[in-house]
């Protein structure tokens, strides 16, 4: 729950608990999802919700969209119930996103004035210990462990991009999260910092016309309603890894390794969406992964997963 107070167009003040504004797919609404799940770099990389107090508005002409905020902890994704594993404390996050060609006029206006690019970062201190940020399979299995010491800054950035031009769309992002490992070595030199990437591209196609900025939740031939309602198809490619700062050989899976052993995740989606009516939606996805390391994932020696997903959405 939060409080959100306007004073002006460009300058209005949120305070509660709700996500911070980091990350392009984790703030999107779950009912509002091109896929049956989130993106890889979604729940281990962004935050997620927390309370805080932001500042946000829109600046020249609406073209430009900021927001300042200042959290108690690194977010609900960046924690779990195992005492065992460290959170992050205050948090400050920022973010700046521009819609450059909204003013444009004629083909490129109608073409262009949806797209947006942002770019965010949070700042925070981690105290000592093992982070609980983890590297899961889109179905939740692990395949990095993370069992690496931490200790002090911890820096998350992100790019973000998103244009949907008449019946399609396309949404692009990249996060980058380093976590320095001070005086973390066995003769308590410090440690080259334990770092996260992570990227997708996806696109999407509403086969019967309708516009991805007004939404397919309205068909304009719904369903038994002298239309097939709205069709849909997506795909989406996307990787996520984990690594230490430093690289070469040996690796090493000891808690104060200097090259850790790290591992990557690839990931590539096909799926449909049915938008029957206003009120029932289908999703149906298909899902490839394929690990660099097998020995760190779910089921050694398998490197490769296939997926099958169906979610229905209702809404009343």
């Amino acid at each position: 729950m939060y409080v959100n107070v306007a004073a002006r167009r460009d300058l209005q003040v949120q305070a509660g608990q709700f996500k911070l504004p980091f990350g392009l797919d984790e703030n999107a609404s779950s009912t509002k999802l091109n896929f049956v799940t989130r993106t890889l770099l979604s729940t281990p990389l962004t935050p997620g919700r927390d309370r805080g107090v932001m500042v946000h508005g829109r600046l020249l002409k609406r073209v430009v969209r900021y927001e300042l905020g200042l959290f108690d902890h690194d977010g609900r994704n960046a924690r779990t119930d195992n005492p065992e594993r460290v959170f992050a404390g205050r948090t400050a996050v920022a973010r700046l996103r521009a819609a450059p060609l909204t003013q444009a006029k004629g083909t490129l206006g109608r073409l262009a004035e949806d797209l947006l690019v942002g770019f965010a970062f949070t700042q925070v201190s981690v105290p000592e210990g093992v982070p609980a940020v983890r590297g899961r399979t889109v179905l939740d299995a692990p395949f990095f462990a993370s069992r690496y010491y931490v200790d002090g800054r911890r820096l998350r950035t992100g790019v973000e991009l998103r244009w949907r031009p008449g019946p399609f769309s396309v949404e692009s992002e990249y996060v980058r999260l380093a976590t320095e490992r001070r005086g973390e070595g066995v003769e308590d030199q410090d440690l080259s910092p334990l770092v996260a990437t992570a990227w997708y591209m996806a696109g999407t196609w509403a086969v019967t016309g309708e516009r991805k900025t007004r939404g397919l939740d309205t068909p304009r031939r719904p369903f038994l309603q002298g239309g097939p309602g709205a069709l849909e198809l997506a795909v989406r490619t996307e990787a996520i890894a984990f690594r230490s700062g430093a690289r070469g050989e040996p690796l090493s899976m000891r808690p104060r390794a200097e090259v850790i052993r790290g591992n990557r995740n690839h990931a590539t989606t096909a799926g449909a969406n049915w938008y029957l009516n206003r009120w029932i939606k289908l999703q149906a996805n298909i899902v490839f992964e394929r690990l660099d390391d097998a020995e760190l994932g779910p089921r050694p020696p398998m490197r490769v997963f296939w997926s099958r997903l169906l979610r229905t959405q209702v809404t009343l």
